[in-house]
């Protein structure tokens, strides 16, 4: 509360100097102006407007010294003056302005010094379409990490037939964007950070404004990010359960879940074996001997009442390491995970958390805690007599929050059933993965990583589904089929190190989580063969079963950073060069075909005829069957061989089943006509006989048709996404990390035609074998 107190004080204080500044300029001339006056001028406004509070009556509740009145008298007087200062200028000095002006706006003290996570020189800001004074951001910068130069202009290009326009070697430098002209934007509600001149005002996604929530403002995991510091925001999103935040100045995003999380997660298939210790196999009894006394303590009743637990269908014999699964008293789904060590004997029971609406086991009771990776200290307070021989090394609380009607967030410290996601974005100078990271706070990772690295580092998951080394079959967005189907359990958190420890500043680490084997094919297994042991199937070691297991790979922090700059710049380059191409599925005909196997040349003939016009396409129908009356209709269906069509004409004639082809034509518009007739000086004539009259059409559409698909081919820009950029990192590995030889291969393969490249598989394939050439080298030096 005192922190509280003094930073509304000192903001009061901000407003007060802000508005003593404002009052000097009050009597400027049209000489007097300069980038320096206006900047302060300009940031002046912005920060009264978003922090100071108005009309009020006493010095104590907020009144500023200055009359407010002669605060908005000066800025009638100069807001045209400033505006038109602004619009003479590039774009620039127009940045540096208005990035000035959010840093100010957003920063504690509303201070002109540049603080560290400004954003300037990221931002474009372009004019909004209307009456003047307006401005939004509308593109960012894509930033070098080592010069701080732009990497790449928005009207800029790379030339693909000489190497030395290539990066690294060509100068990256602002000055090209720097000195053009502000562009222009349409006034749309899905703008981002929104400047208006003429009220002094800023706003974010159309919204205005705010300080950050005290709620929100004092969670740990906001606490422990950026500290004790105000920060302004603007919200999103606001839903039922969540609420998204910009913070305004920071490359970061909020996710508040207000509400409770009152869902546990499901209780597996594999898991339907109720566990008593009297209906144990011969094999089994070890589970009992290691269980019983810890469940009769503190699972057995009568307050909390008695839980229930359930174990796999089948253990195999030698297994090491028994997972049971404990059910909620309340929710009746899986609340706790109890790892039984055969050879260790002992107990670790891990409890199930929510952040974020995402499940977490979190470590909190152990019986041998000198094996644990939590740090569980045995309670060393008076008794009255020692403790049983199983819990002489035991630690921790069965139930730390007891048992409520929601899953709790945090098992240690004050029971929070609100949780906060902390996102940042690619753009973050500390963000190492080329993505959006989340931050992952220590208390979900109890009992998976060591507390000594818990303590050192970190921990934000990016947004990696599948290991790099997998690549899969890529669809039209980018990414594998088992990435869309997010059922794989992978997961990758990269570990920053912690500000105030030493020892391991150079050091990354990254944390796979994966899973292992099929429980699916163990149980079908099982019933086909016998026993668990005689599956062939892969297994984690311990446990004879299928689960999860975890990766731990540390690596210096420079070649992160290297690595990243190098898949960035090729990213970049791939960008401009357009070599890669999506694939155009058809999601009706592509299902068909994945299920057909082919199996003599007939079938391959007729899955290899693609069809002319594809499910949810727009054409025209020949309605009375003379090409006179064409009725605009939609494919419905595409039967194999790509000859009959099922169609709704969406008028009286309603739908038309196994439509001939002959009947069907691309759908025209008048502008379409109009253009083609201008375009090639053609004349069409009403009187044209019914053969003339078709073979004009079957021109028109076969041109018009070629038009459009280049104009189209022009305008759409396919960008690389986040898997595309993880696994440019196998590209670059088969050219020795060498970008110069990296980008020759790239333009060569762009220069052929006949050449489509849908994925990153087929790109590493390509470079792969271009690298094989040895004369690519003296090309290369040629060019220089």
């Amino acid at each position: 509360v005192g922190d509280e107190k003094l930073l509304d004080r000192n903001s009061r204080l901000a407003c007060d100097l802000h508005a003593h500044k404002l009052l000097l300029f009050r009597n400027l001339h049209g000489a007097d102006w300069s980038f320096e006056k206006v900047k302060s001028i300009v940031s002046s406004f912005v920060f009264m407007t978003t922090r100071h509070t108005w009309n009020k009556a006493t010095r104590k509740e907020g009144r500023l010294l200055v009359p407010e009145t002669e605060i908005y008298e000066v800025l009638q007087v100069t807001r045209r003056k400033i505006i038109g200062w602004l619009h003479d200028q590039k774009q620039g000095m127009l940045d540096e302005v208005l990035q000035t002006a959010m840093q100010v706006s957003s920063s504690t003290t509303g201070s002109m010094h540049r603080i560290k996570d400004n954003l300037i020189g990221l931002n474009r800001w372009a004019r909004i379409v209307g009456p003047g004074g307006r401005y939004a951001v509308s593109s960012t910068r894509k930033i070098d990490r080592d010069s701080g130069t732009d990497k790449a202009d928005k009207d800029g290009s790379l030339d693909k037939d000489n190497l030395k326009s290539l990066p690294p070697s060509r100068a990256m430098k602002r000055s090209t964007s720097a000195y053009s002209t502000v562009g222009v934007v349409a006034d749309s509600v899905v703008l981002g950070v929104e400047m208006d001149l003429q009220i002094g005002q800023m706003t974010l996604r159309s919204k205005h404004l705010q300080a950050l929530d005290s709620e929100l403002a004092s969670h740990p995991d906001v606490k422990l990010i950026f500290g004790e510091h105000t920060m302004q925001v603007s919200v999103l999103e606001s839903a039922t359960h969540r609420q998204r935040y910009r913070l305004v100045g920071l490359s970061h995003e909020l996710e508040f879940w207000s509400t409770p999380h009152t869902d546990c997660p499901p209780l597996s298939e594999s898991y339907e074996r109720n566990y008593d210790p009297v209906e144990l196999a011969p094999h089994e009894g070890w589970i009992a001997k290691l269980f019983e006394p810890v469940r009769k303590s503190f699972f057995d009743g009568p307050q909390p009442p008695p839980m229930q637990f359930m174990m796999p269908m089948a253990v195999p014999e030698h297994a090491e390491i028994v997972v049971l699964v404990g059910l909620h008293q309340i929710l009746r789904g899986t609340f706790k995970l109890v790892h039984i060590f055969r050879y260790l004997k002992g107990v670790q029971i891990f409890e199930v958390v929510s952040q974020g609406r995402q499940w977490w086991y979190s470590l909190h009771l152990s019986t041998i805690s000198q094996f644990s990776l939590k740090d569980l200290q045995p309670s060393y307070a008076d008794r009255r007599s020692p403790f049983p021989k199983w819990w002489q090394q035991g630690a921790g609380d069965p139930y730390p929050k007891g048992v409520q009607d929601f899953i709790s967030n945090d098992l240690e410290n004050v029971c929070y059933a609100k949780s906060v996601l902390i996102k940042r974005d690619p753009s973050d100078k500390e963000n190492l993965s080329g993505g959006v990271e989340t931050f992952v706070p220590e208390r979900l990772l109890f009992g998976a990583l060591p507390q000594s690295l818990l303590d050192s580092y970190l921990f934000w998951q990016d947004e990696a589904l599948l290991p790099t080394s997998v690549f899969g079959e890529d669809n039209n967005n980018g990414c594998s089929k088992l990435e869309q189907d997010n059922d794989n359990g992978y997961q990758r958190l990269r570990g920053y190190p912690k500000n105030n420890v030493r020892g391991c500043e150079e050091t990354l680490l990254i944390v796979e989580f994966q899973c292992i084997g099929s429980w699916e094919a163990i149980l079908s297994s099982v019933k086909a063969s016998g026993p668990v042991n005689s599956c062939s199937e892969t297994v984690i070691n311990v446990t004879q079963l299928p689960g999860r297991s975890v990766r731990v790979s540390r690596i210096p922090k420079h070649y992160a950073k290297e690595d990243l700059t190098r898949r960035q710049k090729l990213c970049a380059y791939l960008e401009t060069l357009q070599l890669l191409s999506p694939k155009k599925y058809n999601s009706q005909v592509s299902k068909q075909i994945s299920s057909e196997i082919t199996l003599n040349d007939n079938t391959n003939r007729v899955q290899k005829s693609d069809p002319k016009f594809e499910v949810g396409s727009t054409l025209e129908y020949d309605a009375d069957g003379t090409s006179k009356t064409w009725v605009q209709s939609e494919v419905l269906k595409v039967y194999p061989g790509g000859k009959l069509y099922d169609i709704d004409t969406k008028g009286p004639l309603g739908r038309q089943t196994r439509v001939p082809e002959m009947f069907l034509r691309n759908y025209q518009s008048n502008r379409q006509r109009q253009g083609r007739e201008k375009g090639y000086e053609i004349m069409r004539f009403d009187g044209l006989s019914e053969s003339e009259d078709e073979a004009w059409a079957d021109v028109e559409e076969n041109d018009i048709g070629k038009f459009s698909k280049d104009c189209s081919k022009q305008k759409q820009k396919f960008t690389i996404t986040f898997e595309q950029l993880d696994r440019l990192g196998h590209c670059l590995s088969l050219v020795g990390n060498n970008l110069e030889i990296c980008f020759a291969i790239c333009r060569r393969l762009s220069n052929d035609s006949e050449r489509t490249i849908t994925c990153i598989k087929e790109l590493s394939n390509a470079i792969a074998i271009e690298a094989q050439n040895l004369s690519l080298k003296e090309e290369i030096r040629e060019s220089h």
